[in-house]
């Protein structure tokens, strides 16, 4: 379970806050981590303390900030427990940021929720700042039926936030000297890249030099257990990586239920 909770999140966060977010050399630099104690969120918090970075990490409850503390040691004011407005999220930010002083704001932003809470972290970028985008946890519906664009929630909810999505002006980043960068590990794969890069990336995160703690794995299931690991997964309450348990009988019983 922990082999498979460790090689696509850690090559994440790796390729997004290194490759990126240029944060190797990391002294005197802060990153904004969203989705924290999710399995990309530990390995960026990791990386952090790897090279020096002072990080704040975003959660969602406090069960999952008391983990950060308890796992990573993380202080109190490092961590942010999400609000339900942007407003007061930027509120919070700017309060994280006078608590690690002598910073102009975030050098990098690892965000992987997007929606209301894009604007408050790209404001919050210091001069040079990368905004690295790798998910849209707000635009992810929570029914399990199949046809969700069908449900209430889907035209209530999800496609008001997807048509208020934030929008940036070019000219204005041109100005802030900010760079927002979206990025989804597919493309190592899609035929088109170089097949090296791949290997080039793994071999940098297993370098003797890159200290990893165990893959944390928050919960596992079993391959027809499938659509309960997702529903799980989606409810926000998963710490670590949700882990689908595969045995050699499970290709004669087709497909989960």
């Amino acid at each position: 379970a922990q082999g498979a909770a460790f090689i696509v999140q850690a090559l994440t966060a790796w390729y997004g806050a290194i490759q990126l977010g240029q944060g190797k050399n990391g002294r005197g630099k802060s990153m904004l981590v969203h989705s924290a104690a999710g399995g990309v969120g530990i390995f960026a918090l990791q990386i952090c303390q790897m090279c020096g970075i002072t990080p704040i990490a975003v959660v969602g409850s406090a069960t999952k900030a008391r983990f950060l503390q308890d796992t990573l040691g993380l202080s109190a004011n490092q961590i942010i427990i999400r609000p339900k407005s942007g407003s007061e999220f930027k509120k919070q930010l700017d309060q994280s940021l006078r608590a690690i002083g002598g910073v102009d704001g975030f050098d990098i932003i690892m965000d992987s929720v997007a929606g209301k809470y894009f604007k408050p972290g790209y404001d919050s970028l210091a001069p040079g700042g990368r905004h690295i985008v790798f998910g849209a946890a707000t635009y992810t519906p929570r029914g399990d039926k199949g046809r969700v664009w069908l449900s209430p929630e889907f035209w209530l909810s999800i496609v008001p936030k997807f048509l208020t999505r934030p929008k940036l002006d070019v000219q204005h980043m041109i100005g802030e000297n900010k760079g927002v960068f979206g990025f989804n590990l597919i493309w190592l794969t899609d035929g088109r890249t170089d097949p090296d890069e791949l290997g080039r990336l793994i071999n940098d995160i297993l370098r003797p030099s890159v200290r990893w703690l165990p893959p944390f794995v928050g919960k596992t299931f079993k391959f027809t257990e499938a659509p309960d690991a997702l529903r799980y997964f989606k409810s926000g309450q998963s710490i670590g990586k949700v882990v689908l348990m595969v045995s050699e009988g499970d290709a004669e019983k087709g497909t989960a239920q």
